[in-house]
């Protein structure tokens, strides 16, 4: 009777320790510009391109108006981002600004050569970004609601086109195309009183023109991006312990654990999920090459998993990633 009850237990403990699961941990890494590098050790010139209607401030809501409005806070968010960058606080950026009619719009708002001798002679710029074009291309609409009122909403198909002009040859070097949709919507008794709900539509510029600098910049300057891994856990005490560890940020007294469970050589499953987490843990603590080794361990003790492959690949883009992020230093 006691051999049953044994055996049962013994049953119940093995269930447990087979019955593991993952929890997801959110890391941040610095990843280097999506299109093209600016050398930020060089003066930089942000530029952006309005129209004289902008000046107007009567006829603030028209088309030209909230483009410019726009234009002028990507601009402005671009330069903070080259100023803020990852890698150097001392950036020198000035922005400026160049003014333009729709006449030029047969000319693809490539900047004229003069207009670029001015602005780098003006501003002692190496290089200018510029941002030559930007529609944000509204659209309102409003329709009786099915609940009674009305519903309404404002799209806008936005469009902007930065470049990249060197100083030396005086020509483009490099473009970087940003295309996004944004919507909102509002309610009203009446077909006028659900478009006047809607956000104002120069604040909505400036809430695009914000947006996309923000986003356009990871396009020219390194970023911090937010990025989940899988951590794998038992239901036994020490690999509990390890998970309060990881989420206290005490990732030392994590791998004390997971490296102890390594080398249990009792059970081959938990050694290969012990050198997962080391090989997270490697990573978090931004040795690149140790993660990579303990994930060769890894498939030493079950080999060909796909969870080691997609890892193994994606350590091996942001090695690649390293070695371009140091060229820029």
């Amino acid at each position: 009777m006691r051999g049953n009850r044994f055996l049962g237990l013994l049953g119940i403990m093995l269930l447990i320790e087979s019955c593991s699961y993952t929890t997801t941990i959110s890391i941040e890494t610095l990843e280097p510009p999506t299109n093209i590098y600016l050398d930020l050790r060089k003066p930089i010139t942000v530029n952006y391109t309005f129209v004289p209607s902008n000046n107007m401030h009567d006829i603030i809501g028209h088309k030209n108006d909230i483009d410019s409005i726009a234009a002028d806070a990507a601009a402005y968010v671009m330069a903070y981002s080259m100023k803020q960058n990852a890698l150097l606080t001392q950036t020198n950026v000035i922005t400026t600004q160049i003014q333009r009619n729709d006449s030029l719009s047969s000319s693809g708002y490539n900047l004229a050569e003069t207009e670029l001798n001015k602005t780098i002679w003006k501003t002692k710029g190496d290089i200018l970004l510029s941002l030559d074009y930007f529609s944000l291309n509204p659209e309102v609409l409003a329709f009786p609601s099915y609940n009674g009122g009305y519903s309404a909403f404002i799209n806008m198909n936005v469009v902007a086109l930065w470049r990249v002009y060197s100083a030396v040859n005086k020509k483009a070097i490099a473009e970087y195309l940003f295309k996004n949709e944004y919507s909102w919507d509002a309610v009203g008794e009446s077909r006028t009183a659900a478009i006047n709900n809607l956000p104002k539509i120069n604040e909505v510029a400036t809430w695009i023109g914000t947006d996309c600098g923000k986003s356009s910049a990871k396009a020219f300057v390194p970023f911090w991006t937010n990025v989940t891994r899988d951590i794998y856990v038992n239901p036994i005490a020490t690999w509990r312990q390890a998970e309060t560890y990881i989420k206290m940020g005490d990732w030392n007294s994590a791998v004390k654990i997971w490296s102890w469970q390594v080398g249990d050589n009792k059970n081959i499953k938990k050694q290969w999920q012990a050198a997962y987490n080391l090989a997270v843990a490697s990573e978090v603590q931004n040795d690149l090459m140790l993660a990579l080794s303990w994930l060769d361990a890894a498939d030493s003790f079950i080999s060909g998993t796909p969870e080691v492959k997609a890892y193994r690949e994606t350590l091996q883009l942001r090695l690649k990633s390293q070695k371009i992020l140091e060229s820029f230093k």
